[in-house]
């Protein structure tokens, strides 16, 4: 192509592409401090997520003992008794029919047995990491066989790192089981005050 007016061939526009060092500095920077302002809740986000794991199955496990000893109505059987032992390590729940209440911690010969298999809980750092069974010494939840009922009692889930991240597992008298966030806690998306 020539130019009009000198006869001489117009440069070509080049053309650039890619980034200069500057804009991927800038890039690089914005994209730390975005990961160094939500980096704290992401992890509060895990640890919430842990004691929800953690309440959730032990809330399943009453439930399901619960329905274990309405069906002692039905035929052979009595009332379930679950028992925590909070003091071992590493923490364990178990539950059985219609005796004296399991030692979730001798593994080798199990007696938290209910219709011929096993049932009880160990609560490995693999399974639930950074989630635990707040207080001491052993807690049994019984349930009645014929109404359902059990005897009154909360059992509280907390973080290892946050205290204040907790969750509790009511009991009532009438064996209606719930989870709820009790005094002190944090709050926990899905959950009411207890």
């Amino acid at each position: 192509m020539k130019n009009k007016h000198s006869g001489t061939a117009a440069p070509m526009p080049s053309c650039q592409f890619g980034f200069t060092l500057i804009e991927m500095m800038m890039t690089i920077a914005i994209a730390a401090i975005l990961f160094a302002i939500s980096a704290p809740s992401f992890q509060g986000m895990i640890e919430r997520a842990r004691v929800k794991s953690l309440a959730e199955a032990i809330y399943s496990h009453l439930q399901f003992a619960k329905g274990e000893a309405l069906k002692g109505m039905q035929g052979p059987g009595g009332d379930v008794q679950v028992t925590f032992k909070k003091d071992a390590n590493p923490q364990c729940f178990g539950m059985v029919r219609d005796t004296d209440a399991c030692d979730c911690t001798n593994v080798n010969t199990p007696d938290c047995i209910i219709g011929g298999s096993e049932r009880l809980v160990t609560l490995t750092n693999a399974e639930f990491p950074g989630a635990l069974i707040v207080g001491t010494g052993d807690e049994t939840i019984e349930f009645d066989s014929i109404r359902g009922t059990a005897n009154n009692t909360t059992i509280e889930v907390q973080s290892t790192s946050t205290a204040t991240l907790k969750l509790a597992i009511v009991v009532s008298v009438l064996g209606r089981i719930k989870i709820c966030i009790p005094s002190g806690g944090d709050d926990i998306t899905g959950y009411e005050g207890c």
